[in-house]
């Protein structure tokens, strides 16, 4: 199959429907919902993105979720480089997100006010 067909697949049956699961995860950061822990959202946001990343056929694919009391969590995912030379000098990508799914009701705006 084709590379763009491929994709257009991939977008459609597997990555929209998650993102829009995702977003419907009413998941705010500590800074707007104290209590952010106890009602869960986050950890419903996390187990999501978990899921989905270890269900990824990748060989040598890892997935962990790392947490600190009172802290929120840290999902780690590693693929080790391939191809000629093995992983010695290979570069390396470091992505990083957050999981709030929403804003505060606060009103905001790029230039500040």
């Amino acid at each position: 199959m084709p590379f763009a067909e491929t994709a257009a697949r991939l977008w459609e049956d597997e990555i929209l429907p998650a993102l829009t699961d995702y977003i419907a995860i009413p998941s705010l950061s500590p800074a707007f919902e104290p209590d952010w822990a106890a009602k869960g959202h986050m950890a419903d946001a996390v187990e999501l993105v978990r899921g989905w990343c270890a269900a990824r056929p990748i060989d040598g694919l890892t997935v962990e979720v790392h947490e600190l009391d009172g802290r929120t969590p840290v999902i780690v995912v590693e693929v080790p480089a391939s191809g000629a030379g093995g992983a010695a000098g290979r570069p390396a990508t470091l992505y990083c997100s957050s999981y709030s799914t929403r804003t505060s009701a606060r009103v905001w705006s790029c230039d500040g006010r």
